[in-house]
């Protein structure tokens, strides 16, 4: 009976992670998973991914539950199959993306005999937020009912009180499985043997501000003169909350100052005119930036920004209170923070302009940062002029045309290095209307590509990947899940000659032999993006220009699936056209320098 038990046991499981949100599972093939794969795959309410790779099934996970805003299942067999989990789990934890990781074993006297391909899988540490290691189910046992309710505490564990992956250490005894799968009602027994046994639901809760916090930040606010918000990364749901971040900047004279990958940045024409001031990381870069648009109140969204602007600012004006608005955790690395404000944060800015009926910001302060965009613009357009027709395209370029050219709704993954800090400091949020997928909870390279065709998967328009060549090559692997993605992915893959973060780094100017800085840091070279591309069947071609770039694109939404388009551009000197830009910025302002 050992196999029926197992796949009553499994389908169970698969249950009750359905009755907690669970719609889709990647699946690594393997033996030992045998009855939890096919579990997923006869359940009628789960969807099943299968990928190879389970290092690249982890992050099509990622990007899919991102996309989704629900959790997803990930299961592999035993051994190491697993540990190759680790860096998408991580990636996670941190950026609070919602996982139930399933992973097969064998049952404990095995492990303790050193059976082949077993582990002790305690694997994640703190990184997951539940770790239970179930028995292996048995004849005698209590039955299929306890992996029901395991599963649906695992799917709810995964989105509450802290959004994060979960991993269940799940083992079986042979034979896996029936030599016949019985009908699936059977298996899981519909009908209720005794009250409470049967489907689980499990609904999330909302984090809602404590209305004394609200009523202290309100004092604090009315207090300040020149308040602003920031907004650094946050979940991709943020981008249908612009409408009601934009009314309370509006009502409030507040300034929004909205990182690209905060989900608050990309607009389009879509909520009118409201105080921000998309360019403030260029600005706070400045000396004289900093001076003329210096706060008197931070309030802080999201995880912590990218903007070096902004840790430059707080460097140099220690005295400016900082107040973080968390949904979740303790987001100040700065330990600047006055006052931390639990709950969702668009709930605390609703429930904060209630209560500051009649106080505003100085109109000259929103119309400083308004005045701010519009020199930067102008900047922008001098620094064109003067690069004329250049090749291969400054990579500032060739980030804004991608931007541009992409459709309402769709979904851009920000890869980490330069391409999520070239769009915060050259893409404003008027250019195109789009929701952002960010990688910064690790600020990892990995997974970029596997992640994308996740995304893709789960979002409801086309998703566009913007990666440096470096992550492109770091996730090779990824092609294969990207060749099968469901929906329309485009990875944009900057060829500019391998890692250049680090050519403003310290490391950059340390003497390093120039061989040494080359291999060690930079990485150049390997394999050519559209070959590789193509020898997985993916569509692919090299754009040159904007105009290059904005007809690959067009050509890739309309022939959906998968495609990457590469677009060469100057690795040389991004970090001095970044100071000039910045340079010309301030003076087209009128900023005293």
């Amino acid at each position: 009976m050992t196999g029926e038990t197992n796949l009553r046991a499994a389908l169970e499981l698969v249950d009750g992670l359905v009755g907690g949100g669970v719609s889709r599972a990647v699946v690594s093939p393997g033996s030992r998973s045998t009855p939890l794969a096919v579990a997923c795959a006869v359940h009628p309410g789960i969807r099943v991914v299968p990928v190879l790779d389970e290092r690249g099934a982890a992050f099509h996970a990622l990007g899919m539950a991102a996309a989704a805003d629900e959790p997803v299942l990930v299961v592999a067999t035993s051994g190491s199959a697993p540990a190759n989990w680790l860096p998408a789990v991580l990636e996670a934890s941190h950026a609070r993306v919602p996982l139930v990781l399933a992973s097969a074993s064998r049952p404990f006297d095995l492990v303790a005999s050193d059976a082949p391909q077993s582990t002790d899988q305690d694997l994640f540490g703190r990184a997951v937020r539940l770790a239970v290691r179930l028995d292996a189910p048995a004849a005698d046992g209590p039955g299929g009912e306890p992996w029901r309710r395991v599963g649906a505490r695992a799917a709810a564990a995964s989105r509450d009180p802290v959004p994060g992956p979960v991993h269940l250490d799940v083992p079986f005894r042979k034979p896996l499985l029936p030599p016949r799968l019985p009908p699936v009602e059977d298996a899981l027994g519909r009908v209720p043997a005794a009250p409470g046994v049967g489907e689980v639901r499990v609904h999330p809760a909302r984090r809602l501000p404590r209305e004394e916090a609200v009523e202290a930040l309100a004092a604090r606010v009315r207090r300040a003169r020149r308040p602003v918000l920031v907004a650094g990364p946050g979940p991709v749901t943020r981008y249908r909350e612009l409408g009601r971040v934009a009314a309370f900047c509006r009502e409030t004279g507040i300034p929004l100052l909205a990182e690209a990958t905060s989900g608050w940045r990309f607009r389009g024409d879509r909520h009118g005119t409201f105080p921000a001031g998309d360019r403030f990381d260029l600005c706070w870069r400045h000396p004289a930036g900093r001076r003329a648009l210096e706060p008197d109140l931070l309030l802080v969204v999201g995880l912590p920004p990218v903007s070096r602007g902004l840790a430059d600012l707080l460097e140099g004006a220690p005295g400016v209170p900082l107040v973080v608005l968390a949904e979740h955790g303790w987001n100040d690395p700065w330990g600047r923070a006055v006052e931390v404000v639990a709950g969702a944060p668009v709930a605390t800015l609703e429930a904060l302009a209630g209560r500051l009926a009649g106080w505003s910001a100085e109109p000259a302060w929103s119309a400083a940062w308004a005045t701010l965009d519009a020199a930067a613009e102008r900047a922008e357009e001098i620094l064109a002029a003067a690069e004329g027709g250049a090749r291969p395209v400054p990579e500032a370029r060739a980030v804004r045309a991608t931007v541009a050219a992409l459709p309402e709704g769709a979904l851009l993954l920000a890869g980490n290095g330069l391409p999520v800090r070239e769009l915060d400091l050259h893409v404003p949020g008027e250019i195109a209307d789009l929701a952002v997928l960010h990688r910064r909870g690790q600020s990892g390279i990995e997974g970029g590509l596997a992640e994308l065709a996740g995304a893709a998967a789960a979002w409801p328009g086309p998703a566009l990947a913007l990666l440096g060549d470096l992550a492109f090559r770091h996730d090779a692997g990824g092609l294969e899940v990207l060749a099968r993605t469901e929906g329309t992915a485009v990875a944009v893959v900057l060829e500019n000659g391998g890692g250049r973060i680090f050519d403003g780094l310290p490391v950059a100017g340390a003497g390093l032999p120039a061989d040494a800085f080359e291999t060690l840091f930079r990485c150049p070279g390997g394999a050519d993006p559209v070959a590789l591309a193509g020898a997985h069947g993916i569509a692919a071609e090299r754009a040159e220009d904007e105009a290059a770039i904005e007809a690959a694109i067009a050509a890739a939404l309309r022939r959906g699936g998968a495609s990457v388009i590469a677009v060469p551009t100057d690795g040389d000197g991004i970090g001095e056209r970044m100071r000039h830009l910045a340079d010309l910025a301030v003076r087209e302002a009128g900023f005293e320098t």
